[in-house]
């Protein structure tokens, strides 16, 4: 019964890893700002960054404010230390807008090879020389994690710019060929950290590549397609529930939700508290 039990357990927390999505979070972001100026045309100015600042800072300041008042031990403005808050990357992907002109100049001058060499060969550097063992990107703190992630988001500005060259059709079973392969994936490098002790800042480079071919199959599979009106309303949710996700068990505790009472209270605390534990564990190596 306890060996079942353990298997069980094992299969549930690493079916749901939450860095692997933070680096299809990554890709996506890279792939919507570059979108814009990948035809060579324009600069992102003040009113390109202002715009940015405010659509990822107005929401991140709220969910912090409710963090801090509502939170249990209030440590949400411990940015990279606590458990409940999403700061570290989302600090990353603002620095990610504000160099983003000088990375599209770059860019433009001197191409996507040295760019992405650059960038790869610097996030392995700072894994090295830092920390080789680490479990996870964070531990690198505020002027050291986005450089982990740099390559990962540059993957997605690459990604808008070949996502239209040889479009060729995907069919139904190819496409869930590729989500089930990205799951395995991501569920197998959590398996690595936890089992093999090879961290996320190693597994997540190479994962972007995977992550290029499967984003390119699912533009691919979409093009003549239309989208579901579920998913496009979850989307507009998608940032708010990322920067609320790991406080909300507090929440559902404060609400009377007990996860041992009955079986829907332990799924609700199951999809939203799994991600938590692992950044938990994952931070204290």
């Amino acid at each position: 019964h306890d060996s079942v039990q353990r298997v069980f357990r094992g299969l549930l927390g690493n079916l749901f890893p939450g860095i692997p999505a933070v680096m299809v979070f990554y890709v996506v972001s890279g792939f919507c700002i570059h979108r814009t100026f990948r035809d060579g045309q324009g600069r992102p100015g003040w009113r390109f960054l202002a715009r940015r600042y405010l659509r990822i800072g107005l929401p991140l300041l709220a969910a912090l404010a409710i963090i801090h008042f509502f939170s249990p031990d209030n440590v949400a403005f411990d940015l990279f230390a606590t458990s409940r808050a999403v700061v570290w990357s989302l600090v990353a992907e603002v620095i990610y807008y504000t160099i983003y002109p000088g990375l599209l100049a770059f860019r433009r001058r001197w191409g996507w090879t040295p760019l992405l060499a650059g960038a790869f060969l610097m996030a392995v550097l700072v894994i090295l020389l830092k920390n080789p063992r680490a479990s996870h990107p964070l531990v690198f703190g505020p002027w050291l994690t986005w450089l982990t992630g740099l390559p990962v988001w540059l993957v997605g500005c690459l990604l808008a710019e070949k996502c239209d060259e040889s479009v060729s059709t995907v069919s139904t079973p190819a496409i869930w060929c590729w989500r089930m392969g990205m799951w395995m994936l991501a569920a197998a490098s959590s398996v690595l950290v936890f089992h093999a002790h090879i961290g996320y800042p190693w597994t997540m480079l190479p994962f972007s590549v995977a992550i290029f071919f499967w984003l390119r199959a699912e533009i691919h599979f979409h093009w003549n397609r239309a989208a579901w009106i579920v998913t496009e309303w979850c989307g507009r949710w998608s940032y708010s529930i990322y920067a609320m996700h790991l406080v909300i068990p507090d929440f559902l505790r404060k609400a009377g939700i007990d996860p041992a009472r009955s079986l829907p209270d332990w799924l609700a605390f199951l999809s939203l508290d799994l991600d938590r534990k692992s950044t938990r564990l994952n931070s204290s190596h």
